[in-house]
């Protein structure tokens, strides 16, 4: 996940629950710096919500809502694109918030911290409290 004239950046040294993977902080930091350094500002719109996705035509129509800072408010428009992408996380990883002494029970027993989206059923926690 990222461009060639814009690399990923590493993981901070000092994570307190390291892992491969980048967490949503480092990953915002990096879009938001890609896009203020560049000039994109006037093409990103966050902390709004697509309502609506309707094809017409040859074009796609997004209807839009955000919210003020304080939820008083709601603005609502639409906007007309070629193309959309829906990018929902397929294939996210599950974030593991820090929680201490996590490591330290999963290590004294495993298979015992598991994040929900590995859940496939009860069977595995039947009969047990």
């Amino acid at each position: 996940m990222s461009f060639t004239q814009e690399p990923f950046p590493d993981n901070p040294p000092n994570l307190p629950n390291p892992t491969p993977f980048r967490n949503g902080a480092i990953i915002r930091q990096w879009i938001e710096n890609l896009y203020n350094r560049n000039g994109y500002r006037d093409h990103v719109e966050l902390n709004t919500t697509v309502e609506l996705a309707e094809k017409v035509g040859d074009e796609w129509v997004l209807t839009l809502r955000k919210a003020t800072p304080e939820g008083e408010k709601n603005y609502w428009w639409q906007e007309t694109f070629d193309a959309i992408v829906v990018a929902s996380g397929h294939y996210s990883v599950p974030n593991f918030p820090f929680i201490e002494g996590i490591i330290e029970f999963e290590r004294n027993w495993p298979g015992s911290v598991e994040h929900s989206k590995l859940f496939r059923g009860p069977e595995k926690y039947r009969g047990k409290v």
